[in-house]
């Protein structure tokens, strides 16, 4: 399905949905959950994370929709709030973690002797230096990449 072919359905399924079609929600749903979770894992790799925002975002989608199908489009829209979403939920981490996240973070040291280990050390210094790149980069232009290498839109 091209960009602009979901981008159709995903006004129709709202647009069915506010209409009192609840199956509708269900087909918008099925259509943008897969995007969305790979979108909030380029944010952060806690996959249930991801999940938890996106269950809540799609709560709010649930009971303002009609406020959604006034957007110009309403997939990018939920691209960001996912995005603002998790970003928020890991800042209020990074200044009150939990005392599970803090044991994790005492308990977990791992020594790198073999050469195996050692390549694998270097492949996350190479990513860590590429995240760090893309991260340097202004919000919109990671949010460009994204959409243009992973999701296909141009």
């Amino acid at each position: 399905m091209t960009a602009e072919q979901r981008r159709k359905h995903c006004r129709q399924f709202l647009t069915n949905f506010v209409a009192g079609d609840n199956d509708a929600f269900n087909e918008f749903y099925q259509l943008l959950y897969p995007a969305l979770f790979r979108f909030g894992l380029t944010v952060t790799n806690q996959r249930e994370e991801v999940r938890d925002q996106l269950q809540d975002l799609f709560v709010w989608v649930y009971e303002n929709a009609g406020r959604l199908l006034q957007k110009t489009d309403p997939e990018l829209y939920l691209l960001a709030a996912i995005r603002n979403r998790i970003r928020k939920r890991l800042n209020r981490r990074r200044l009150f973690p939990t005392a599970a996240e803090e044991l994790h973070a005492l308990v977990t040291t791992e020594p790198a002797f073999t050469d195996k280990m050692q390549t694998e050390e270097e492949e996350k210094r190479r990513r860590t230096a590429l995240a760090q790149q893309l991260a340097a980069l202004p919000s919109r232009q990671q949010q460009v990449i994204y959409l243009r290498f992973y999701e296909g839109k141009s």
